[in-house]
């Protein structure tokens, strides 16, 4: 070998050494900061998070990683984010898009909800579009975002082209074309709503929750017996489908 060689490889190594050692840094001030807000001691999380980025400062996932643990209490539960949490976790989540857009559809749909809790409603909405744009081909990352946002009750007519297009690329999937018929009942589309979850359940007959969401459209369109109906075959397949049960309790107690 060369002496040229030699430093090169000797270069090469230690700037190895040097990246390994900082990935090693960041994640054990990661983990630090994840264990704070465990703890819900949030200026430790805060500092133990700032010393991960310095030592991985152009790292998507790592700013991903971030959002995501500020927003972890609790996961994926819009009503109960409080605002200091949607306040620390948005800009690390908007940074993880802008330095890679091809970030997990989560991402995205923590980021939308931490912007609908600061009132930020143009923003959600163009985080939504780029989700829209991002996952164009991938039906069940669209389904998992318009679902969960219609279920909210957040963004629902915005979230509608997102499962027309999942029903689109999967148009035989119980599980989208019910996802798509419970945002039109959230938008009070009964009729049509109604169409598209007996479809869902032709499809998905044992399906618990497809069951209950077809009760709920015939309580709401007055068809008081077909509604107990389904949330009877609902807690036929599952005993513990706790809403179901709850529905039916109130449809037998009206006179």
């Amino acid at each position: 070998m060369t002496i040229a060689l030699a430093i090169a490889a000797l270069v090469t190594g230690c700037s190895f050494m040097r990246d390994y050692r900082s990935r090693v840094h960041s994640e054990q001030a990661f983990t630090r900061g994840a264990d704070a807000i465990e703890r819900r001691d949030l200026a430790v999380a805060d500092e133990s998070f700032a010393e991960a980025l310095r030592a991985q400062p152009d790292s998507a996932s790592l700013y991903a990683r971030i959002g995501l643990a500020y927003m972890s209490r609790p996961v994926m539960a819009y009503a109960r984010i409080d605002v200091v949490q949607a306040e620390r976790a948005l800009p690390y989540l908007r940074r993880s898009i802008e330095l890679d857009p091809r970030q997990p559809y989560l991402v995205y749909l923590q980021a939308i909800f931490a912007a609908l809790r600061l009132g930020r409603e143009d923003e959600a909405r163009t985080l939504l579009t780029q989700s829209a744009d991002v996952f164009h081909n991938d039906a069940m990352a669209l389904n998992d975002i318009g679902y969960l946002l219609a279920d909210a009750d957040q963004l629902t007519t915005d979230a509608l082209p997102l499962l027309e297009r999942a029903v689109e690329l999967r148009p035989k999937e119980g599980i989208i074309i019910d996802s798509l018929g419970w945002a039109h009942y959230r938008l009070r589309h009964l009729e049509h709503a109604a169409a598209l979850l007996e479809r869902a359940s032709r499809l998905s007959p044992k399906n618990a929750e497809m069951q209950y969401h077809l009760g709920a459209v015939y309580a709401g369109l007055g068809r008081t017996e077909d509604a107990k109906k389904r949330f009877r075959r609902a807690l036929d397949i599952d005993q513990a489908f706790l809403p179901a049960r709850a529905a039916l309790d109130q449809l037998q107690r009206q006179p």
